[in-house]
Protein backbone atom coordinates (compact mmCIF):
# COMPACT_ATOMS: atom_id res chain seq x y z
CA UNK A 1 0.00 0.00 0.00
CA UNK A 2 2.93 2.31 0.35
CA UNK A 3 3.85 4.74 3.04
CA UNK A 4 2.16 7.93 4.14
CA UNK A 5 3.68 10.40 6.56
CA UNK A 6 2.15 10.89 9.97
CA UNK A 7 -0.30 13.77 9.84
CA UNK A 8 0.03 14.84 13.46
CA UNK A 9 3.55 14.38 14.81
CA UNK A 10 3.00 16.50 17.90
CA UNK A 11 0.84 13.86 19.60
CA UNK A 12 0.54 10.09 19.75
CA UNK A 13 -2.09 10.19 16.96
CA UNK A 14 -1.11 9.43 13.36
CA UNK A 15 -2.75 8.49 10.07
CA UNK A 16 -1.01 5.87 7.94
CA UNK A 17 -1.56 2.93 5.64
CA UNK A 18 -2.64 -0.26 7.41
CA UNK A 19 -0.22 -3.03 8.26
CA UNK A 20 -0.83 -6.75 8.79
CA UNK A 21 -0.74 -6.34 12.56
CA UNK A 22 -3.68 -3.88 12.39
CA UNK A 23 -6.08 -6.60 11.29
CA UNK A 24 -7.41 -7.61 14.72
CA UNK A 25 -8.28 -4.02 15.68
CA UNK A 26 -10.02 -3.41 12.35
CA UNK A 27 -11.94 -6.69 12.67
CA UNK A 28 -13.11 -5.77 16.18
CA UNK A 29 -14.24 -2.30 15.07
CA UNK A 30 -16.06 -3.77 12.05
CA UNK A 31 -17.84 -6.33 14.18
CA UNK A 32 -19.00 -3.64 16.62
CA UNK A 33 -20.21 -1.50 13.70
CA UNK A 34 -22.34 -4.28 12.27
CA UNK A 35 -23.89 -4.96 15.69
CA UNK A 36 -24.85 -1.28 16.08
CA UNK A 37 -25.72 -0.25 12.51
CA UNK A 38 -27.10 -3.51 11.12
CA UNK A 39 -28.24 -5.53 14.14
CA UNK A 40 -30.30 -7.93 12.01
CA UNK A 41 -27.28 -8.84 9.87
CA UNK A 42 -24.60 -11.41 10.66
CA UNK A 43 -21.01 -10.15 10.73
CA UNK A 44 -18.93 -11.90 8.06
CA UNK A 45 -15.37 -12.30 9.34
CA UNK A 46 -14.14 -13.85 6.08
CA UNK A 47 -15.42 -10.93 4.03
CA UNK A 48 -13.64 -8.25 6.04
CA UNK A 49 -10.48 -10.37 6.08
CA UNK A 50 -10.64 -10.61 2.28
CA UNK A 51 -11.08 -6.83 1.97
CA UNK A 52 -8.20 -6.22 4.37
CA UNK A 53 -5.92 -8.69 2.55
CA UNK A 54 -6.73 -7.01 -0.76
CA UNK A 55 -5.85 -3.65 0.77
CA UNK A 56 -2.50 -5.07 1.90
CA UNK A 57 -1.65 -6.87 -1.34
CA UNK A 58 -3.48 -5.20 -4.22
CA UNK A 59 -2.47 -1.81 -5.57
CA UNK A 60 -6.13 -1.05 -6.38
CA UNK A 61 -7.25 -1.28 -2.73
CA UNK A 62 -6.23 0.70 0.33
CA UNK A 63 -6.79 0.77 4.05
CA UNK A 64 -5.86 3.95 5.89
CA UNK A 65 -5.87 3.86 9.67
CA UNK A 66 -5.98 6.37 12.50
CA UNK A 67 -3.65 5.21 15.26
CA UNK A 68 -3.22 6.39 18.84
CA UNK A 69 -0.64 4.69 21.05
CA UNK A 70 -0.42 1.71 18.68
CA UNK A 71 -4.20 1.11 18.70
CA UNK A 72 -6.49 1.61 15.71
CA UNK A 73 -9.06 4.32 16.43
CA UNK A 74 -10.51 4.57 12.93
CA UNK A 75 -10.10 3.32 9.38
CA UNK A 76 -11.00 3.95 5.75
CA UNK A 77 -11.19 1.01 3.31
CA UNK A 78 -11.35 1.86 -0.38
CA UNK A 79 -10.89 0.58 -3.88
CA UNK A 80 -10.03 1.81 -7.35
CA UNK A 81 -12.27 0.87 -10.29
CA UNK A 82 -13.04 1.94 -13.84
CA UNK A 83 -15.89 4.36 -14.35
CA UNK A 84 -18.98 2.76 -15.91
CA UNK A 85 -19.07 5.06 -18.91
CA UNK A 86 -15.39 5.67 -19.67
CA UNK A 87 -11.97 4.28 -18.79
CA UNK A 88 -10.88 6.89 -16.26
CA UNK A 89 -10.45 5.41 -12.77
CA UNK A 90 -12.64 6.28 -9.79
CA UNK A 91 -12.12 5.57 -6.09
CA UNK A 92 -14.83 4.24 -3.84
CA UNK A 93 -14.75 4.30 -0.06
CA UNK A 94 -16.21 0.95 0.97
CA UNK A 95 -16.02 1.51 4.73
CA UNK A 96 -15.15 4.31 7.12
CA UNK A 97 -15.37 4.57 10.86
CA UNK A 98 -13.74 6.75 13.49
CA UNK A 99 -14.27 6.32 17.24
CA UNK A 100 -16.37 9.23 18.57
CA UNK A 101 -13.55 10.69 20.69
CA UNK A 102 -11.28 10.79 17.57
CA UNK A 103 -13.73 12.21 15.06
CA UNK A 104 -11.87 15.50 14.92
CA UNK A 105 -9.47 13.52 12.69
CA UNK A 106 -12.23 12.22 10.37
CA UNK A 107 -11.77 14.91 7.75
CA UNK A 108 -8.01 14.33 7.73
CA UNK A 109 -8.68 10.63 7.10
CA UNK A 110 -10.94 11.48 4.15
CA UNK A 111 -8.24 13.82 2.82
CA UNK A 112 -5.70 11.00 3.12
CA UNK A 113 -8.04 8.77 1.11
CA UNK A 114 -8.47 11.54 -1.48
CA UNK A 115 -4.67 11.88 -1.67
CA UNK A 116 -4.43 8.14 -2.44
CA UNK A 117 -7.12 8.61 -5.12
CA UNK A 118 -5.14 11.46 -6.70
CA UNK A 119 -2.01 9.30 -6.62
CA UNK A 120 -4.02 6.66 -8.51
CA UNK A 121 -5.16 9.33 -11.03
CA UNK A 122 -8.79 8.83 -10.07
CA UNK A 123 -11.21 11.30 -11.59
CA UNK A 124 -13.80 10.97 -8.80
CA UNK A 125 -14.01 9.80 -5.20
CA UNK A 126 -17.23 8.23 -3.93
CA UNK A 127 -18.12 7.96 -0.25
CA UNK A 128 -21.40 6.35 0.69
CA UNK A 129 -23.26 5.60 3.90
CA UNK A 130 -25.48 2.80 5.16
CA UNK A 131 -29.16 3.15 4.40
CA UNK A 132 -30.83 5.27 7.04
CA UNK A 133 -27.74 7.23 8.05
CA UNK A 134 -28.39 10.92 7.61
CA UNK A 135 -25.93 13.52 6.29
CA UNK A 136 -25.92 14.92 9.81
CA UNK A 137 -24.76 11.57 11.18
CA UNK A 138 -22.03 11.37 8.56
CA UNK A 139 -20.92 14.84 9.61
CA UNK A 140 -20.51 13.53 13.15
CA UNK A 141 -18.21 10.76 11.85
CA UNK A 142 -16.09 13.45 10.22
CA UNK A 143 -15.95 15.57 13.35
CA UNK A 144 -18.23 18.36 12.15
Amino acid sequence: MGQTPDINKSSSVSIRYAREEDYKDILSIGEDLVKVLLPEEEFNIQKIRLLFDKALENKDYTCIVLVDKDRIKGFVLGTLAEHLFHIKPICMCTAIYVFPEYRRYGLEMIRSFEAWARYKNAEMVFISTFSGISPESMGKVLGK
